[in-house]
Order: structure tokens, then sequence, then C-alpha cells
């Protein structure tokens, strides 16, 4: 089974990398690419190697000299997708902790969860297609992939989602929440959020029954008092995540 973060982690080499090899990983993101922009636009069923291959005027041979199977690639788009969201999620908090206020270590924590938690959703809105992706291994009935594929992919997701974890650690450690698994509630949180995410279309068509914005506000703020936050403390924190991501985000 493959170390998970060997998808995050590129190793240093003594040696520039090859032409060849910059060609192979131009043409492996062409095919993820297009690929991800088929899948868009049939859904994930209907998409194929075989129309892969047509679509990049390819033969199905040369596909397997990259991905082996719809599986191999489909994991391949979703270890993409869970990267780019771990860092997004590091640089929300690493952002935060450049702020003035950062010697405040209380409130900084719970500052911490609610800036990976306005990425996430940041993430959700401008790579819909893609994060759709994730939400697809966990809720298809049918095996997208094998499982040692899928299990690479999940214990990647768990590792996008440590940052998360490690705050919510953090919180705990400081008095701003309870004691309790921060990796349960750290997926918890993932998956909270990623359904109130799914309203967006609803509100779209009933902004008088669905206001996506607010939605996910209550269910951050329910889940982060039910553990134990203190009303007036999340508010300094939310207080401080407005001025990181403005008014119109929160």
């Amino acid at each position: 089974m493959v170390n998970s973060v060997h998808y995050f982690v590129s190793m240093s080499t003594s040696r520039p990398p090859k032409k060849t090899d910059i060609k192979r990983e131009k043409r492996r993101q062409t095919m993820l690419d297009v690929s991800l922009a088929m899948i868009a636009q049939t859904g994930l069923d209907a998409f194929s190697l075989h129309k892969l291959a047509g679509k990049l005027e390819l033969t199905v041979g040369a596909l397997y000299r990259y991905f082996p199977s719809k599986g191999a690639l489909i994991a391949a788009l979703e270890n993409q997708v869970i990267s780019a969201t771990r860092d997004r999620l590091l640089n929300a908090i690493d952002e935060l902790n450049q702020h003035p206020d950062a010697d405040d270590a209380a409130i900084m924590a719970l500052g911490g969860v609610l800036a990976a938690a306005y990425a996430y959703r940041a993430q959700l809105h401008d790579s819909p297609e893609q994060m759709r992706l994730i939400g697809g291994l966990m809720s298809n009935p049918k095996p997208i992939m094998n499982a040692e594929l899928a299990r690479d992919v999940i214990d990647n997701m768990m590792y996008a989602l440590e940052p998360v974890a490690a705050a919510l650690e953090t919180c705990v450690a400081l008095g701003q929440l309870n004691p309790g698994p921060a990796r349960d509630r750290a997926v918890v949180t993932w998956a909270a959020l990623r359904g109130v995410a799914e309203t967006k279309k609803l509100s779209a068509r009933r902004p008088d029954l669905f206001d996506e914005k607010s939605l996910f506000q209550i269910t951050l703020t329910g889940l982060l008092i039910g553990w134990g936050a203190e009303p007036d403390a999340l508010k300094k924190a939310t207080e401080l995540i407005r001025e990181k991501v403005g008014d119109g985000e929160l």
C-alpha cells in the first residue's frame, strides 16, 4: 500500500528533473484535467478510459502507461483535490497566525478552527466539480476503485484533515473546548459543512427557504458550542476571522 504522505511531500533530489520527466508529468496532468472536465459534463458513471482516449486522440494503451484503470485515474484526481484542500487549510491557518493579536492563544486556537472551516467552504465554492469527486467516493454505492486505492484516498483525506484536528486539539489544551477525539471531530466538521454546501443550489432556487451562508455559520457554531466553546470566545474568534476573509464571506 502506498504511503499516503507521498502524495503531498515532494522528495528532494540532487539532480534537476529530466525533460522527459517534465513532459510526462505535463501529459499526465492534461489527462487529469480533461478527465475532470468530462466527468463534470457527463458524470462519473459515463466516463471511461476509452472515451478519454478518444478525446485526447490517443490509444487506450497510451493511457494505460499512466493509469492502469479508470479507478487509478479517479484516485489520482481525488488525491490531487485532497492535496489542494490541505494546502488551502494550512495556508488559512498560517495567515491567521500572522495576525497582530496572535498572542491571544485561546482566541487564536478557536480562530484556527474557523479559518480552516472557511477555507474549506471557499474550496467547495471555487472548485465544486473537484470537491464533488471526494463526495462521490463516500456516497456512490458502486465501487469506483479497488479497495487498496480507496484506502489510500481515505488515508490521504484523513491526512488533509490533520490541520483541523490539530486546531481542535489546541482548543482542548487551552480550555476552549471540552475533551474529545479531535480526529472524529474533524471528520464530523468536514462531513457537516460539506452537507451544508450542498444547499447552495437550493439557495439559488428558494432563497426564502435556504440560506447556505447562514446554515454554514449555524452548523459550525453549533458544533463548537456543543463541544464546549464559550459563545463570547467564539464571537471574538469570528471577529478575528472576519478581518481576514471579509464580511461578505461570514
